[in-house]
């Protein structure tokens, strides 16, 4: 796993001093450097960059209950996790206590020479509604924490959300459009979007980075923690997102994440939870593309069924399902359009017994929007219900 550099790229070489760059991301791992002379590949000198152990991979995400947010990291090694948190920076009163967890080697992602960083979670409880709260994370035991940071209160069912979405994004390293730098510029705007107070949940739908090491999650990752340390996160699992790194940083709301069996690296990743007014839903519908079972299905629409009926309009009057596969979406490659058709004849019924308002689907790197649509059919009389269906593909990949 040694990238190379020759030493004649650097045109003073031959006089005995010179410099070489090399991009070093902060991966939880030590890296080794060395020279070599050629042509006998003799190691005239090498030396080892320590990997700093403090807090990484970062993010607030939702519970099933409204006053509490989950706070999500990783560090290379198994220790005593904890969060800090209060209201007032200097006086972080309230302790929370981390659990941890590795996801074990089951698929075609690699761990970064031979492992997995740990992956911690706390739980901040007792949060009010637009309080402003700090805290900090790491461990006490090796004395590492992060710096402080802060965000607002999750909303009451009487507030207003902004809810911020992309997906299908990629690494800025791993990206092959002009510029080279379109997940860093998308991550800037959304953390715009949060200081300007117009942001309170953010949506990233599934096909998150295109990468199966563990350094590629972290680099595209890196842009996005200002803005999810900030405001809460939830995920949806795409075609491309391997399940053994995916289900290390984003376990989201775990009371629905039922495993497959051990011998499947499949995970349905499905889950609900109240924002605010809204009631959201976040489905993993992909067959064909070997991201979800047909039993995998068939339970979802089971658990579909009952939460939906649970819904209690009179506190969350939007009920809002996002999904990576679209419901339904212009473009015509079979994969794609065959899954989309199959999966809107199972599950349209469903959600329009249940008046569902908006579907937010990926998958198509565009942005489509359909009519209010009941049966199959645009309904824009303004008497009948109909659901709006999305699709919001546009985190940078090439466009379809």
């Amino acid at each position: 796993s040694f990238h190379t550099k020759k030493v004649s790229t650097c045109t003073k070489w031959q006089t005995g001093n010179c410099s070489v760059w090399f991009v070093v991301m902060h991966v939880n791992k030590d890296y080794e450097f060395r020279y070599i002379s050629k042509p006998h590949n003799q190691v005239l000198h090498s030396f080892i960059l320590p990997a700093p152990d403090y807090p990484l991979f970062a993010y607030l995400a939702p519970t099933k209950r409204p006053n509490e947010l989950q706070l999500v990291w990783t560090l290379r090694a198994l220790t005593n996790g904890e969060a800090r948190y209060g209201t007032d920076p200097a006086n972080l009163k309230h302790l929370a206590t981390a659990k941890a967890w590795q996801e074990p080697y089951r698929d075609k992602c690699k761990p970064l020479w031979g492992t997995y960083s740990v992956r911690y979670t706390a739980v901040l409880t007792d949060l009010v509604p637009g309080q402003t709260y700090y805290y900090i994370y790491g461990s006490s035991q090796t004395g590492l924490w992060s710096s402080v940071r802060s965000f607002q209160g999750p909303p009451d069912h009487n507030s207003q959300v902004n809810i911020l979405l992309t997906a299908d994004t990629t690494p800025d390293h791993l990206d092959s459009s002009a510029g080279r730098d379109v997940n860093s510029r998308m991550a800037r705007h959304l953390y715009d979007q949060v200081n300007k107070r117009q942001g309170t949940l953010l949506f990233l739908n599934g096909d998150l980075s295109y990468a199966k090491q563990q350094y590629e999650w972290m680099h595209w990752w890196a842009p996005y923690e200002a803005v999810a340390t900030r405001i809460p996160l939830i995920t949806s699992k795409g075609n491309h997102d391997c399940a053994s790194l995916y289900n290390l940083y984003f376990p989201m709301i775990e009371d629905e994440k039922k495993k497959e069996p051990a011998e499947d690296a499949h995970v349905t990743n499905f889950f609900s939870f109240d924002h605010g007014p809204v009631h959201f839903i976040v489905l993993n519908l992909h067959v064909g593309l070997g991201v979800c079972t047909p039993e995998c299905i068939k339970r979802q629409k089971a658990w579909l069924a009952v939460d939906l009926a649970a819904v209690n309009r009179s506190q969350t009057p939007w009920i809002i399902v996002g999904s990576h596969l679209p419901f339904y979406t212009t473009w015509t490659p079979w994969w794609t359009k065959q899954e989309s058709i199959k999966r809107t004849q199972e599950l349209d019924p469903l959600l329009e017994e249940y008046h569902v308002d908006l579907t937010i689907g990926a998958h198509v790197h565009q942005y489509e929007r359909t009519c209010r649509v009941l049966n199959e059919t645009c309904v824009e009389d303004g008497e009948h219900y109909g659901i709006v269906h999305t699709v919001v593909g546009t985190g940078g990949r090439a466009k379809h």
